[in-house]
């Protein structure tokens, strides 16, 4: 199934299809450099209420009335994903966030890595 991993005779692997690992913190922290590089204005700890959009911007309003405005946004509303993209667009998607650990086994003496 995934002929670029070669596996010798008489060896296992574990395979998980529906698997996968994203390591948060470095993942954010590129993207948010990245963004910054970019000249992205950022904003952080902003909660949301309503999404509007004008003629020729996005207006992106907190719980607190204060406004955001721009001719894009991008709002990552992480394990609130399914909540707010119904809330404001109308949209079912559905999310399990789930929190998995990540092992890696030392291989035993005799695997002859």
């Amino acid at each position: 199934r995934f002929p670029q991993y070669g596996m010798p005779p008489g060896r296992e692997a574990l395979f998980q299809a529906d698997g996968g690992v994203i390591f948060a913190s470095n993942s954010i922290r590129a993207a948010w450099q990245l963004a910054e590089d970019l000249g992205v204005k950022t904003v952080t700890g902003f909660r949301a209420a309503s999404v509007k959009e004008e003629a020729t911007q996005v207006v992106v309003t907190s719980e607190e009335g204060l406004q955001l405005r721009g001719k894009s946004m991008v709002l990552a509303s992480g394990a609130w994903l399914s909540k707010l993209a119904d809330k404001f667009f109308g949209l079912k998607i559905m999310t399990r966030v789930s929190a998995e650990e990540v092992c890696y086994y030392a291989p035993k003496d005799s695997a002859g890595i």
